[in-house]
Order: C-alpha cells, then structure tokens, then sequence
C-alpha cells in the first residue's frame, strides 16, 4: 500500500479507472508527479493550466467518467478557473486538484497562499481544501462521484504541499460519498399522471443528460410513455440548428417535461416560442438559481437519468397514445427547413455533409 498522501490519492485514481492526468508542474504538486512513477497512470503536460482543464473537460464529455487536471498553487490554480467556468457551463464531468501552500505556513505569508477553494468555488460543483491526511482519499473518493452524479460538473480539491507528501492515514470509518437519489414512488406516479393526461407532452434533455449513456435512460422513458424527447445541449437552446424544423413544434406542446435542464434563457425563460399555456415539470439534481416559474407545476430534486428510466419502468401508459405527435416531432427533427434548401441553390459552393449540425460544408464534391 502506498506510503504518502500523493500515493494514496494515485491508488484512489486508479481504482476509479482515471489512467490519464491533464497537467502543468509546478513546486506544490511534485510529490503526486513522483507517486505516479511506474503506475498505470500517465501525465500529459500542457502549457497552460486552461488547457489542462480543457482536455480534461473534453474527456469526461467523451468518456462519460470524470476527466481529471492537476495544476499547482497560486497563479497555476487562478489561470485554470475560466476553463472550469467552461466545464461547468457544459456540465462536465471534471475534477481539478490542486496543489496548495502548505497549510503549516497558511497565515503566515506563505508562497503563492490564496483562498483557492473560494476562488473556485462559483464555477464549481463543490469546491474544498484537504486539511488533513486522514480525509484525503475520501475527499478525492467523494470529489470524483460528485463531478460525474446528479448533473455533472467540476469539482475542485485543493491538497496543501505537506499534506501530499506526509504519510497517509487510512481511517476505519471514512466518509463515503453521499448517493444521488432516484425519485419516490409518490412522485413517480404524480409526473405519469400528468404526461398521460396531456395531448402533446414532450421531453427535453439538458446538455449532460444528451450524452449518450443518459439519452438511452431518455429514449427508454419516451418508449414507455409515447412522448417525444428532444436534446437541448447547446446554449442557442430553442435557436440550436440541430433542432432543424423541430423548434417550429415547440409552442405545440401542452406540458414540457424537463430533465436536468434548466427553465433558462436557452429556453427563453419559458416565452415564445412556447405556449402561453404551456406547463412545465422539473427533475434536477440541484436547486435552480432562478425564482420558480408560476407555469411549473412541479419540480423534483432527484438524479433525472435514473429518474427517467425509473419512470419507464413504472409507466402504464400505452405508448401509442401520442404517436401522431411523436412522428411529427421526429420527422420534424430530421427535416431541413425550407429558407436552408433556398440558400443551398444560391450557393453553389456548398454540399451536403451527413452528421454536420446544419448539414452543409463549404467545398467541391
């Protein structure tokens, strides 16, 4: 077993299945840079902390599993915060470690000493400081299944330089990470009611629940209902090209159902092009910062990927009741609208590319 903080973290990385650390070196992280020789883990340096955020960022949206980037103290940890203000806003999957001023001079006017957690901590998750050796492999533990629960984020650690290189300690009774909660039965069965008693529900999944793992608990939640579902992963929310001519519906249907996205200004706050009777349930993992809107007629804090698929599993309902407005939504999904198809002809230095957002490419055949 590993002799030192840096070491035990390095064991608590590779047991959560993170082989590959987004890093720039620097005084404070050294001893988790020497714990990492000759383990399964690999370091791939940068040359700014932003970009060791950013490649980490990338990953956990790929791989669906918590990117991880290692930066030092001071500057290292402030030139990394608008990449975690990036991550954030993508809901990202990331956790940044950083290394720390040792806490034994904290006060005292030590090198490169700043309030790191604080400075973090609005475009975060979560956001601590390791103060002691018996708590660093739960806090990482627990910093790891935040980043990738509920609606994933960042979350950031700050371990001081002597913390990392003292002798760990494995406490008996360690804290484990708390389990972001499906929803109840009661809840389950008020939400069921409420798509079977609309004519044209719909789905719409926020940008982490539009990933791949999370949709298939969707599409599983749209089979069993009949309702359509619909991915609103990119900040031009009801103005986002990939919609193609399915944001035309949007004001058609009766009751939104809105998985880990929130009622924000990438869906006009609830406006036009919705209905003014439009009526809206929320299932999130964390409280919205916005007041509630007076058409949401409810709101549930709960994990909405296993929600949605606990809700299939308990749905009555006939899947063909709404299968008219379905295969409208999904043929509308697919469909290029008109002023497209008009700019295509007067341009004829434009194709046609399968898989690109609005379909075309400038170039020859």
């Amino acid at each position: 077993m590993s002799q030192s903080v840096a070491g035990n973290l390095v064991d608590c990385l590779l047991d959560y299945g993170v082989r590959h650390l987004f890093t720039l070196s620097g005084n404070q992280i050294l001893s988790l840079y020497d714990a990492t020789i000759g383990r399964d883990l690999k370091l791939i340096h940068t040359r700014h902390e932003a970009a060791a955020v950013h490649m980490a960022d990338a990953w956990g949206r790929v791989q669906e599993t918590p990117g991880v980037a290692v930066v030092t103290a001071g500057p290292g940890h402030c030139n990394a915060i608008g990449a975690l203000y990036v991550a954030r806003q993508a809901e990202s999957p990331l956790v940044l470690i950083s290394g720390h001023s040792p806490l034994s001079q904290l006060g005292k006017g030590a090198f490169q000493e700043m309030d790191q957690v604080a400075i973090a901590d609005p475009v975060t998750k979560a956001s601590w400081r390791v103060d002691s050796p018996e708590w660093a492999g739960a806090a990482l533990e627990q910093a790891l299944a935040l980043a990738g629960s509920g609606r994933p984020g960042p979350v950031h650690l700050s371990v001081p330089s002597d913390i990392l290189s003292s002798k760990a300690v494995f406490p008996e009774n360690a804290p484990q990470p708390d389990p972001c909660e499906s929803i109840n039965n009661d809840d389950a069965e008020h939400v069921l009611r409420l798509l079977a008693r609309a004519r044209r529900p719909l789905l719409l999944a926020g940008a982490a629940m539009s990933r791949p793992q999370r949709w298939r608990n969707i599409m599983e939640l749209s089979d069993a209902c009949g309702a359509p579902a619909l991915k609103m992963e990119s900040p031009r929310g009801v103005n986002d090209p990939r919609l193609y001519s399915a944001s035309r519906l949007l004001g058609r249907a009766d009751l939104v159902l809105l998985l880990g996205k929130e009622l924000d200004f990438a869906l006009r706050f609830g406006g036009p092009p919705f209905a003014a009777n439009t009526r809206f349930v929320s299932i999130d993992s964390h409280e919205s910062p916005a007041p509630v809107h007076p058409r949401m007629v409810l709101n549930l804090r709960a994990d909405p990927a296993a929600a949605a698929s606990e809700l299939a599993r308990c749905s009555q309902m006939d899947g063909a009741s709404f299968d008219s407005w379905r295969r409208a939504v999904e043929s509308a999904r697919s469909e290029t609208p008109d002023p497209w198809e008009r700019w295509r002809s007067s341009s004829p230095g434009l194709r046609r590319t399968p898989g690109c957002p609005a379909g075309w490419r400038l170039g020859g055949e």
